[in-house]
Parts: C-alpha cells; structure tokens; sequence
C-alpha cells in the first residue's frame, strides 16, 4: 500500500473527479413539489406580472433511468400532497406522474414526457470495496448541480433508527429492512434521491438519508443492487410484490455457559402459513438459508 500511495497523483484524481461531474451531471435532475391549488386558489402567489406562481412544499434529486422519462428518486421525497415538478440539468421543468411508491425501501420512481434524455449507467454495488472514492451529485438546498466527493466507509448498515443520534434526523428510514451503505460524502437536505457514484460515474447507490438536521460527515444511501430490483418491479407492477412466510423472529437467549454461539430462534409460525405448511415450527432455529450462514434477525431478513 505504502509503495502504491507513493505513485498517486492528485492531478489525477481531480481530473477524474471533474469527469466523473460532467457524465453524471447531465443524468441528474432536481425535484419541487408545488402545492395543489384547491378552489379559493390559496395555494397560489401572484408575481407583478400578475402570473401565478405556486408555492414550493419541498425537493429533492432525481435519477434519469431511462432515454423516454423514467426518474428513480427517494419516496420521502414524494411524502407530501403536491404536484411534482422536474427540472432538467437545460433548466427546462416539466410535470411528473407517480409511477410506483415503495416505503419499506423509500424508493418512488417518476415519468415525464420527454425522450432522447441521458440516462444513468449502473454500476455493482456489491463490488465497491469500503475506502473506495465516491462522488454525490444532487440539489442540496435547491443547489441544483452539486457534486461532492468522498470514500465509502461502511456497508450493510441496518435499522438507523434504533441509533438515538439518528432519531432526531429530518430524513428517515423507515424500515428494519434497509441496508444502507455509508459514506462521508456531503449530502445535505434536497440531495435526497440523487446519485451515488464510482469513479467511472455509474450508479452504485442512491442518497436517502443523514445524521441530523445537516451533514456531519455521515450519510447513507441505498445500493445500486436494491434499487434495480424495486426499479424492476416498479415498471413491471406499479409496486413492490414481496414474499411473505408468516413467522415472527427472534435471537436465541445463550447463557453464559453455554459454548454456542446465539442463533435466530422462530418464535411464533402463524396457522396456513407458507411457513407451516413448509415444515416449520415454533422454537426452530436457522442456522442457514439458501446455504447462506445466518447470524441474526436482520441478516436473515
């Protein structure tokens, strides 16, 4: 390591780094919501030019992923009752449809009319190793653009909200099902639904989450791989159709003498389940699935 550090030019990592913003840039678009008008007409402002103007609720990023209009960005940044607007990296905005809403991995993916659009390459998030360079781009405060620079330092991170620091965070993850990857790219409110990237600008995860109201040099986004299966799903279904076994899980209490090593225990199997009718009963412990080791609950999740 020591020898191949010797030979880093950081000319050449800020020539890749201002590649990496002009491919990635033109595939990334910012998100406003707009208040629905009702009939009063109270959601709208009237400028000296006495045209209507609708007052912002929120925003956020958006990836193209497709040439005919198809945008992936996170469903918390969808949450609110309003008209979606998306703006294009030629300033020009354009109406957007909700296409598919999934919370358990807060992804959403959106459409516009519009074709001949840059979509994003995909690249494996499985195969990013941590202490690789990452670079964000997004909207951060409505700061359309930006683009930031970092290292992955950690994957696999699972239920955020059991950590107290991040409890009080404005965007949250809502589901004991995510597994999120850490980086200490700058990601701020609005960068959310933007893209993560390697050093060949592919997409290897999607910004969702922070700790705090601001950065603080942790942030979170979710792997490319989850979020090609949920963005399969949703042009194919409108939604995310998942399995279900019908079992309630548990780890295994180990005393102190035992020589063993805790597993997840099945505390409850519910009748006419996939489940019961597999085999499986109350206080059965896995020990693997798929011929995968187990270690705990939210592994096997």
């Amino acid at each position: 390591a020591g020898q191949q550090l010797q030979n880093v030019s950081w000319e050449g990592l800020s020539q890749v780094s201002q590649t990496v913003a002009r491919r990635v840039n033109p595939r990334v678009v910012h998100i406003q919501l707009a208040a629905k008008e009702d009939e009063s007409g109270s959601a709208s402002r009237w400028t000296s030019d006495t045209k209507p103007f609708r007052m912002p609720t929120g925003q956020g990023s958006g990836i193209i992923v497709s040439e005919d209009g198809y945008i992936l960005t996170n469903q918390h940044v969808l949450e609110s009752n309003a008209e979606v607007q998306v703006f294009l990296p030629d300033n020009q905005m354009l109406p957007a449809q909700i296409v598919g809403l999934d919370r358990t991995t807060d992804l959403a993916l959106i459409k516009i009319d519009a074709q001949n659009l840059l979509p994003i390459t995909w690249g494996d998030s499985d195969d990013l190793e941590i202490g690789s360079p990452v670079w964000a781009v997004g909207s951060p405060f409505g700061l359309s653009g930006s683009v930031s620079f970092g290292i992955l330092s950690g994957k696999h991170r699972l239920d955020l909200n059991a950590n107290p620091q991040y409890r009080g965070s404005r965007e949250r993850i809502t589901s004991r099902y995510s597994d999120l990857m850490q980086s200490d790219v700058a990601v701020n409110p609005g960068n959310s639904g933007g893209p993560l990237v390697n050093a060949r600008g592919e997409l290897i995860g999607i910004n969702t989450a922070i700790v705090g109201e601001s950065y603080r040099g942790v942030s979170f986004s979710i792997p490319s791989r989850i979020a090609r299966q949920v963005l399969d799903q949703f042009l194919a279904h409108g939604r995310v159709r998942r399995g279900w076994g019908g079992v309630e899980l548990a780890m295994e209490i180990v005393s102190d003498e035992q020589d063993a090593q805790p597993r997840v225990v099945l505390r409850v199997v519910m009748p006419d389940s996939p489940a019961q009718r597999a085999g499986i009963y109350p206080g059965d412990r896995i020990l693997e699935f798929n011929g995968n080791a187990v270690d705990d609950v939210q592994d096997l999740i």
